[in-house]
């Protein structure tokens, strides 16, 4: 699969936010947008600050190299501009310590991938339908269309800010809400 270069990216001044994490955005002078095919959300919809977002398990091993080398690649801008971006000279394994990297890893499950919904996401079901957000519950399969367009600074790390712009669920055996229907008790005839 063909992935957007992100290395002719350029970065734009910094914006800072008024809110109470004392952040800042740097954003791209273009959006890298990914699709995501038929992955699975672990843990369904996750809902903290008015915000809703989403973990995203990721299955390809091209996408995480990907994913990874994006990574790498924004290190090593950030250490080109950590005076404009964190006020300071912060050395390269600093910068590594406080990143948070585009996926979660372990060695026991595959890596997660985390990104916000955007608030004008479109959510579909199989169908073409418009659906609910709360129908992307644990174990829910998706297709999902991720923009980056630029870098999250708050007090202790930064990150790569990933949107979700588009979403489809899809029916899967393992996705299911349990329910009752009928007659639910013991008679003591």
């Amino acid at each position: 699969m063909t992935y957007p270069c992100y290395s002719s990216i350029n970065f734009n001044s910094p914006k800072k936010k008024h809110n109470q994490f004392g952040s800042q955005n740097v954003y791209f002078d273009k959006k890298i947008s990914l699709k995501f095919n038929q992955f699975k959300v672990p843990f369904g919809v996750n809902s903290k600050y008015n915000n809703n977002s989403i973990n995203l398990q990721i299955n390809d091993d091209s996408l995480v190299q990907y994913l990874d080398n994006f990574d790498e690649h924004i290190i090593n801008i950030s250490e080109q501009n950590n005076m404009l971006w964190f006020n300071r000279n912060i050395s390269k394994c600093e910068l590594n310590n406080i990143y948070k990297k585009s996926l979660k890893k372990n060695d026991k499950y595959l890596p997660l991938f985390y990104a916000n919904i955007h608030k004008d996401c479109s959510i579909l079901n199989s169908k073409g339908e418009q659906i609910n957000i709360d129908t992307i519950i644990n174990h829910t399969i998706v297709d999902a269309i991720v923009e980056c367009n630029g870098l999250y600074f708050n007090s202790k790390s930064y990150s790569l800010s990933w949107s979700i712009v588009s979403l489809t669920s899809y029916p899967s055996s393992t996705s299911h809400q349990t329910t009752l229907s009928g007659y639910s008790f013991i008679d003591e005839s």
